[in-house]
């Protein structure tokens, strides 16, 4: 008994050394990832590899209690609430056709690619090749959307809500071969489409419900100074409700954290208050990603990438990279006014992550009751995992590259005026330099010096005069005086409602005043939307 407790009370601090091991590991990647200007996902992909099966194998992802499938259950949708949050409801509008399209014929074509490939070049059977192509049908958002900062700002959302609401379909169609395998009935074709419908627009409809109820909610009841754990709330009961529904939680996710984030943008929150709800959200992306890309790493073994299906799933990952999801892309965008330098840069973002890995690995889970096809479940498994792990560190690796070559980056103008400040400042430092250097010496190089640095610094100050122009037009300073009038209305509503709770002023007296700058905050609103409804451009 007591060598039974022994080797449990070890096994638990074998556990808890992993743990802390992890969250070392995940501060050392962000840090590498900042030095050297790269995801932080490669680094922990990297690092989870090497401590893994694959490499030294001194961290056994079966410890933790979870599987690949299990982490899609939870943690894929975390992030996605919280990246949706800072998504511009306005912007998706503008993409709304071909997002729609990408992740419905632009999934089906995938899959379909991926079937045909597998199929007439790898000899798999029909159905293996389907739940093959089912399964890598998706893109990922986990792998995606933290690669796409400082990308056009169109595009940026486009793939985001591409990656974000794709898995649906693609989980839909892996239900229906899976059926097929197991000697099932097949189902109609209106039933596979109601069930498309069911999950995408239940799970839509419900996550934007309660986007909607809950910052109603907090403003009812002034809970403002728990924001960020009311949000984590909201989360949880949008995501669970959608599920008990038989609905998509991760649409329900995404579609909440989109109504719930513009929501409180637009709402009577203070820029505080707000702040303080993105960088919460922050650090929890930051966790689910240390979650997701090491345990993604560490479930690789040496057999998926140097054994004898290697090849079969190197030429999978390529025909997927360099045809089939191009191919997607063009098809799906075939009617948007989109140029093709944007297309081809759609195509190149199509990483694949962590939710086909869970699927692949339900295959091998349920391997038993598929028959003739159980032989199949572990080559799926192990090329579905080669397609993740290489597409996430090409993709990741090429991002910057291929924005810039493709050039769809888009450079912010204060960015730009920053930059053009420091330039000036450093120059201004070498001329005090050089003019030091005229009192001490003869030489008429420092002469020569002095005027190509004046002429540098005159070049410079010219083009900051013409930014701050187009910077801080007309338009710009009214909108900021807009915005900073609607932070003293809320701060004034914050107070009142203080007082109230501190029974300073009666109720009556609240209410009153309250409704009075109520009723200027509107009209602050409304002028703030007009104005971004007339100069779209200076936005």
């Amino acid at each position: 008994m007591l060598e039974l407790l022994s080797a449990t009370m070890q096994q638990s601090f074998n556990i808890v050394d992993q743990i802390g091991l992890i969250l070392l590991i995940g501060i050392i990647s962000a840090r590498i990832a900042k030095l050297f200007r790269i995801p932080m996902l490669i680094p922990l992909l990297v690092t989870g590899l090497f401590l893994g099966p694959f490499g030294l194998g001194l961290i056994k992802p079966e410890y933790f209690g979870f599987s690949l499938s299990g982490l899609v259950i939870f943690v894929v949708p975390l992030f996605l609430f919280g990246e949706a949050l800072s998504t511009d409801l306005n912007a998706l509008r503008s993409v709304a056709r071909p997002v729609i399209l990408l992740v419905t014929l632009g999934v089906f074509v995938t899959a379909l690619g991926v079937a045909a490939f597998s199929y007439f070049l790898l000899g798999l059977p029909v159905l293996v090749s389907l739940l093959l192509g089912s399964i890598v049908a998706a893109t990922d958002p986990t792998v995606v959307v933290p690669l796409l900062q400082g990308v056009n700002k169109r595009i940026a959302t486009l793939l985001k809500a591409e990656s974000s609401l794709n898995d649906p379909v693609s989980i839909v169609m892996f239900s229906v071969i899976v059926q097929l395998m197991e000697g099932g009935t097949p189902p109609t074709a209106l039933a596979v489409v109601l069930s498309l419908l069911k999950l995408l627009v239940g799970g839509a409809l419900i996550g934007a419900a309660m986007g909607v109820v809950s910052t109603t909610l907090i403003q009812r009841f002034n809970v403002r100074e728990r924001l960020s754990y009311v949000s984590l709330i909201v989360f949880v009961i949008a995501y669970s409700f959608a599920e008990y529904l038989g609905t998509s939680g991760i649409v329900a996710a995404v579609f909440c954290g989109i109504v719930f984030g513009h929501e409180i943008k637009s709402a009577i929150f203070s820029s505080a208050e707000r702040q303080e709800l993105f960088y919460f959200w922050e650090n929890v992306s930051f966790l689910t990603q240390l979650v997701i890309f090491l345990l993604l790493g560490l479930n690789v073994t040496r057999g998926m990438l140097l054994g004898q299906s290697a090849i079969a799933s190197v030429l999978v990952t390529a025909s997927l990279i360099l045809l089939i999801r191009p191919l997607a892309v063009f098809v799906s965008t075939a009617f948007d006014k989109m140029k093709n330098n944007e297309r081809l840069f759609i195509s190149w973002m199509g990483a694949r992550g962590a939710v086909p890995a869970a699927l692949a690995s339900i295959v091998v889970g349920i391997s038993a009751s598929l028959g003739s096809f159980s032989s199949f479940s572990e080559s799926v498994f192990e090329i579905t995992l080669f397609t993740v792990v290489v597409s996430t560190l090409v993709v990741g690796f090429t991002t910057k590259p291929v924005a810039r070559a493709l050039k769809v980056v888009e450079r912010e103008p204060f960015e730009e005026l920053s930059a053009l400040l420091a330039q000036r400042k450093t120059l201004k430092s070498a001329l005090d330099y050089i003019n030091e250097k005229k009192k001490s010496s003869p030489l008429s190089i420092y002469q020569n010096l002095e005027q190509e640095l004046i002429s540098r610094i005159e070049e410079v100050e010219k083009k900051i005069a013409s930014l701050q122009s187009s910077i801080y037009t007309e338009e710009f300073l009214q909108r900021q005086t807009l915005l900073e009038r609607r932070e003293v209305l809320i701060a004034q509503l914050q107070k009142l409602a203080e007082m109230r709770r501190n029974e300073e002023i009666t109720e009556e007296v609240y209410q009153k005043l309250r409704t009075e700058l109520n009723k200027n905050l509107k009209e602050i609103e409304r002028l703030l939307e007009s104005a971004k409804a007339e100069s779209p451009s200076k936005r």
